[in-house]
């Protein structure tokens, strides 16, 4: 069944999301606590997974002056 705003690459995103905090995540989370050390095993397996990307739209992805349009936004609406 569909979710209702979520489409079939949400809801697989989600998932997997889930299944890696149960199954990555959850096993040490106590002991790092513990520890106060940071997960940088947790973090690399993230990044394989992509979950660090952002897919901007094409038209955002274009640089000019060695910078994102998008980033470029941001800092604009940002200025003091």
């Amino acid at each position: 069944m569909m979710e209702r705003y979520f489409d079939e690459h949400h809801v697989a995103v989600r998932d997997m999301v889930r299944d890696f905090a149960q199954s990555e995540i959850r096993p040490v989370a106590g002991e790092l606590d513990r520890s106060a050390e940071f997960p940088w095993e947790n973090v690399k397996k993230m990044a394989e997974l992509g979950l660090f990307g952002i897919p901007w739209p094409e038209e955002l992805r274009r640089c000019r002056d060695g910078r994102h349009q998008l980033h470029d936004r941001h800092s604009r609406a940002c200025e003091s």
